[in-house]
Formats: C-alpha cells, sequence, structure tokens
C-alpha cells in the first residue's frame, strides 16, 4: 500500500481539480484513513481561502486606473541611452555566442589591416665596407634624416684624436 509520501505532494493538485480522474480515487481513499493527510488536507484548504481573501481585498482596495497608467509611463520612459545600452548588452551577450564571434573577427580584421599603417617599416641596413678618411671623425646623413657619427682611432704615427 502507498503511503503519505507518495499522496501528500498531490494533495494540492487533488484540490485544484487537476489530477486525473483514477489518481483522484485513490487520493480520496488515502485521505478517508491518514490523519496526518487530513490534516495536510485542511491546512491546504485553509491556506487557500487566506490568499483568495488577500486577493480579494486587495484588488477591491487598490485604484486600477492609477497602476495602469504608472505602468504606460515606465513603458513610455524608455530612452536612448537605455535602447543604446541594450543593443551594446545584446551584441556582446555571452548567449549570443555566435555574433560575438562575428564581431571579434571583424574588429581583428580591422585591426591587422590598419596596423601597417600606423607602424612603420624596418629601415635597410646600412654596410660600410671600407672608409678612408684623413680625420678621426667620419658623419654620414641618411634619407630620411638619421644621422651617424664616427670616431676613429688615429693611426700610429699620424695626428689625430684620442
Amino acid at each position: 500500500m502507498l503511503g503519505c509520501d507518495h499522496f501528500i505532494p498531490r494533495l494540492e493538485r487533488y484540490l485544484d481539480g487537476e489530477l486525473p480522474s483514477n489518481e483522484r480515487g485513490s487520493v480520496e481513499r488515502h485521505l478517508r484513513s491518514c490523519p496526518r493527510c487530513q490534516k495536510e488536507m485542511e491546512d491546504l484548504c485553509a491556506l487557500q481561502r487566506l490568499l483568495r481573501e488577500a486577493v480579494e481585498k486587495g484588488v477591491a482596495d487598490v485604484e486600477l486606473q492609477a497602476v495602469w497608467e504608472g505602468v504606460k509611463k515606465r513603458l513610455r520612459a524608455s530612452t536612448v541611452k537605455r535602447r543604446a545600452w541594450w543593443l551594446v548588452r545584446d551584441l556582446f551577450s555571452p548567449f549570443r555566442p555566435i555574433r560575438t564571434l562575428v564581431w571579434g573577427t571583424a574588429l581583428l580584421v580591422i585591426l591587422l589591416l590598419t596596423l601597417p599603417l600606423v607602424t612603420s617599416p624596418p629601415l635597410p641596413p646600412v654596410v660600410v665596407e671600407s672608409v678612408e678618411s684623413e680625420d678621426p671623425v667620419m658623419i654620414f646623413q641618411g634619407e630620411e634624416g638619421i644621422m651617424i657619427i664616427w670616431l676613429f682611432e688615429a693611426e700610429d704615427g699620424k695626428e689625430g684624436v684620442r
């Protein structure tokens, strides 16, 4: 025979008339013989009665037109700032992974295309094979305004700055 653990979860549905007829008969038979489930059913009936009274009294005391006007006012108060926030939130929402992936890929492509425009290419290396100079200083000025200064030690027997 089924115990109270089987019937107690069904009592609320029984009270609301939502149980199928075959389950309804077994709940009624169990209620006739079980004081614990009878008490549970009385508590559910009392709770249902209190809720019904509270809702009926609360609805009667409230002026619904004023409530509805407040709701409409809040719905109309949707500002541009809020709309922009929801647009941005939807674009980068974790619940929209494909859209986020597309935006991320687009940003990466833009970054990769603009990177060469903002960085200068490396300068070609300058190779000096030999230097002949009577002075211990040689100055080289490149095409892009780069200046290179070489200082040499004077060879033995020649005048020069050391």
